[in-house]
């Protein structure tokens, strides 16, 4: 670190952008990585038959049950559930999942609400009745999975930042320099 900051910023202008791309594309894959093992290893659920009114805390987040309300889409009926979450006094988001039944094709799906934060994703899926005023549902908090994603769009930046660098750009071969013939030639050929 003897350097002065102005030389230290020359010897850094001076670096291959194709460099720089590696440096981007490897910080891509550690985000990857650290999001893969943080979504594996500090995932939380719970499953749960849930009353409207009662709320249940997962990874420190507060989710309160408002219900399911009965509704038609253009070509399905649906359940829809409500919930509240909150972390601590504050307001975090509402979530809608929702039990999809297609008529149609006499198929059922489901479909999970998911809030997407920095550092963690939030899911609730609501499921069947269990007859007594309850819903079955799940809730998930997986963290760090945002990371995975971030980390993919960071290893293409750095992908695209080497592709940019001149140097080690791949072209067409060039072609050779031949002479042209002469007119009488070329008309010998066609005979």
């Amino acid at each position: 670190f003897r350097a002065s900051p102005l030389d230290s910023m020359r010897r850094a202008m001076r670096i291959p952008r194709a460099a720089y791309g590696m440096y981007f594309a490897h910080f891509g894959v550690a985000l990857l990585v650290a999001g893969v093992t943080a979504s594996s290893a500090w995932r939380t659920e719970s499953l749960q038959v849930m009353r409207e009114g009662e709320s249940i805390s997962v990874a420190g987040f507060e989710f309160l049950f408002h219900g399911v309300n009965r509704a038609e889409g253009p070509n399905y009926a649906v359940d829809r559930g409500h919930f509240t979450v909150t972390r601590g006094a504050k307001f975090t988001v509402e979530l809608w999942p929702e039990n999809r039944f297609y008529p149609v094709q006499q198929q059922p799906t489901t479909e999970a609400a998911i809030h997407t934060m920095w550092n963690a994703d939030l899911y609730a899926v609501v499921g069947d009745p269990d007859g007594n005023g309850g819903w079955a549902t799940r809730i998930y908090y997986n963290p760090l999975v945002p990371w995975i994603w971030l980390g993919a769009l960071v290893m293409a930046l750095g992908g695209a930042v080497s592709l940019s660098d001149r140097r080690h750009r791949v072209g067409a071969p060039k072609r050779s320099q031949s002479t042209p013939m002469p007119r009488h030639a070329a008309a010998d050929i066609v005979r």
